[in-house]
C-alpha cells in the first residue's frame, strides 16, 4: 500500500489458488465456489473479510489465480534454485510470473513471498517424485 502511495504508476498484481478465489470472485461479483486440498495453506479463504475487500478494491491492479499443480511446481523451484523452504502461499507469485512470462519480461518486478508453513514430508515426497519422473 505504501508503495502504490508513493508511486500510483506501480501495479499491484495478487495472486490467489485457483481453488479457492474467494477474493476474485468478491471483486467481481461473482458467486463463490470454493474446494479442494491446496499446498497453498496460507491464501485459502472461504470469504474475504470487508476491510480485506476494500483494500484490494482500492490498491491491487488485478488478481492472477495459479492452479495447483504450478503452485507444487513453484514450491520446488524456490527449494532447489532458491534454497528457500515455502509453503504453496509463497510461492503463488512466483507461479504467476511463471505462468504469464512474457507478461512481465522486461519489467522490474518485486515478489513478495513470506511463510514457511510447511510440512517437511509432503514436500519431500513431492520432490522426489518430480525427480524421478525427471530422471526417466
Amino acid at each position: 500500500m505504501a508503495a502504490k502511495e508513493f508511486n500510483p504508476k506501480i501495479q499491484i498484481i495478487v495472486v490467489e489458488a485457483q481453488l479457492y478465489p474467494s477474493m476474485y470472485q468478491a471483486i467481481h461479483g461473482l458467486a463463490p465456489t470454493f474446494g479442494g486440498e491446496s499446498i497453498a495453506e496460507g491464501i485459502i479463504v472461504k470469504a474475504p473479510g470487508e476491510i480485506t475487500k476494500e483494500i484490494i478494491s482500492r490498491y491491487v491492479d488485478e488478481i492472477i489465480l495459479v492452479d495447483e499443480l504450478s503452485l507444487e511446481s513453484a514450491v520446488q523451484t524456490m527449494l532447489e534454485t532458491g534454497k528457500l523452504t515455502v509453503e504453496g502461499a509463497s510461492a503463488a507469485p512466483l507461479d504467476a510470473i511463471n505462468q504469464h512470462k512474457g507478461r512481465f519480461a522486461g519489467r522490474r518486478i518485486g515478489l513478495i513471498s513470506c511463510g514457511a508453513n510447511i510440512l517437511v514430508e509432503p514436500i519431500s515426497i513431492r520432490v522426489c517424485c518430480c525427480r524421478f519422473y525427471y530422471a526417466v
